[in-house]
């Protein structure tokens, strides 16, 4: 039998499938026998695909692990948590809009999964974001203090960049959407959005004047410690959100003037209870020139 003195003596070229070599350890007085019967393992390095069971892999930690690599730059796979998985996901924070935007391709789009989007003084209006991969997921998140309306089927974008709704989806601030683009459709459709802000926002004063911004959210609050006329913050048609008037402990407070173009259900403009602490809410509506009025309930104690 042929001795040689290490493994690197043997090479493809000099030894048969069913050879059989004493391999000397220099080291020690052990002879090894090495039997090479499979030349593509031994020589080419390479497995026959499936051919290692989940069983022959390193076990893992513990459970509810996954294998990736958490630290930076390549490298050994690692044990990675869930919660460090989901620091993978890619955030971008993009310019304030400070207008009304068509085909919105913000900088790191193609990699982002998740969009923090703020507009910079009251609500935008977004007609479609660049086309992407077909079933590509993406999450608008709306960080600013105002409304984004993402308007539906709107020909200020291309056809590709476009969205599949129903209707305009108002986001409002500290909601969020999820984003499916549909390559069928080649439109973007929404998967989830977050829920309602259910908290009532206070109207804003200046002087005599109380303005609700409905683009804040869509229940609007204030206590009259005073007359006041109403008006409305920047908002858009088919908008429709509620406001709450409560009188003070004094009571007797008035509504001077509705905002224009307000025109009320049944033609006639209501007047606010009188009672110390009471409570009437309305329901409006923005249409094409102005609003529309209803009274849902006067003189709650």
């Amino acid at each position: 039998m042929p001795k040689i003195p290490d493994l690197n003596a043997i090479t493809a070229a000099n030894l048969a499938s069913a050879d059989v070599f004493a391999v000397v350890d220099i080291s020690a007085d052990e002879t090894k026998k090495v039997l090479f019967s499979e030349m593509q393992l031994a020589f080419a390095g390479s497995i026959a695909d499936n051919a290692v069971t989940y069983a022959k892999i390193q076990d893992v930690t513990a459970s509810k692990r996954l294998l990736g690599r958490n630290t930076a730059g390549a490298g050994d796979p690692e044990e990675v948590t869930l919660l460090q998985a989901l620091d993978w996901i890619e955030t971008i924070t993009p310019t304030i809009l400070s207008a009304d935007t068509n085909d919105w391709n913000p900088t790191g789009l193609s990699t982002a999964n998740l969009i923090r989007v703020a507009s910079n003084d009251h609500a935008r209006g977004l007609t479609g974001i660049a086309a992407q991969a077909a079933n590509r997921l993406l999450v608008l998140a709306n960080v600013g203090n105002y409304a984004l309306v993402l308007r539906a089927e709107n020909a200020g974008s291309s056809a590709v960049n476009r969205f599949a709704f129903p209707n305009d989806v108002a986001l409002h601030p500290l909601r969020s959407i999820v984003l499916r683009y549909d390559g069928t459709f080649s439109r973007w459709t929404a998967v989830a959005a977050g829920p309602e802000n259910e908290v009532p926002v206070a109207g804003s004063t200046s002087g005599s004047v109380v303005t609700f911004y409905v683009s804040t959210g869509r229940k609007q609050t204030f206590t009259l410690n005073g007359n006041y006329s109403v008006a409305f913050g920047a908002s858009w048609d088919g908008a429709v959100w509620t406001v709450e008037l409560r009188q003070d402990a004094t009571g007797g407070r008035t509504v001077t003037g509705w905002p224009g173009g307000t025109k009320w259900a049944g033609g006639v403009t209501p007047t606010l209870s009188s009672a110390p602490n009471a409570i009437d809410r309305f329901c409006f509506i923005q249409v094409a020139g102005g609003y529309h009025g209803f009274v849902v309930g006067q003189g709650i104690a």
